[in-house]
């Protein structure tokens, strides 16, 4: 695994040009801010217009939500991981009858609480809830992609959560590249992610 720098030799992820694999299951994280809502942005697109269906699963403050939650009838996410915190046990099934369509042409979670109840998950539940959304998008019938939208969770939780996708898109940081602190905390996540993970840093000349 390379060091991160501001140099690093990361594979660069161009929305110019973007292509995603189908059931994959990516890990986006917001440092800068702008590039990554970029990317985020142009994920949604290019799968509407290719007409796959797109998981989402937001980890983030319900202040940087991208989208509105679906609001159907049924069950919620928030009940799930409130039983999860409690010892109840869930899986696949149950995960998958709290997704319904959203305005946004994906399938995202109800919620009937506020999505930043995610960012208070234990370390258990969370790292079940991301494997069984992982297995949620790869046993989908069709073409898939599942977006696990990272902003505010610590490295600690973040490595949990990247290590278990197939692939991570982040942005360099570029506005806070004096922070060594900063850098050095990321170093340390990318070292202590699998071998084998696919990481994509963002381009910063992105088209408008």
């Amino acid at each position: 695994m390379k060091k991160y720098s501001r140099k690093s030799n990361y594979p660069r992820q161009n929305l110019a040009g973007l292509k995603i694999q189908s059931n994959e299951v990516q890990v986006l994280i917001h440092l800068q801010g702008e590039l990554s809502r970029q990317y985020r942005r142009e994920v949604f697109k290019l799968l509407r217009l290719e007409n796959r269906k797109l998981f989402y699963l937001p980890l983030l403050p319900t202040y940087r939500l991208p989208l509105n939650l679906p609001r159907s009838q049924g069950e919620n996410l928030t009940d799930l991981i409130l039983a999860a915190e409690s010892g109840a046990s869930f899986g696949l099934n149950e995960l998958a009858k709290v997704f319904a369509a959203s305005d946004e042409h994906c399938f995202a979670p109800r919620l009937c609480g506020q999505v930043d109840d995610l960012l208070l998950l234990s370390d258990q539940v969370l790292r079940r809830l991301v494997e069984n959304f992982i297995q949620l998008v790869k046993h989908y019938p069709g073409r898939t992609f599942g977006l696990i939208d990272c902003d505010g969770l610590a490295f600690r939780q973040l490595a949990l959560v990247a290590s278990l996708a197939d692939s991570l898109s982040f942005d360099p940081n570029l506005e806070n590249k004096g922070n060594y602190a900063s850098l050095s905390a990321l170093e340390n996540f990318l070292t202590k992610l699998p071998p084998k993970q696919e990481i994509f840093c963002l381009r910063p000349e992105l088209r408008p």
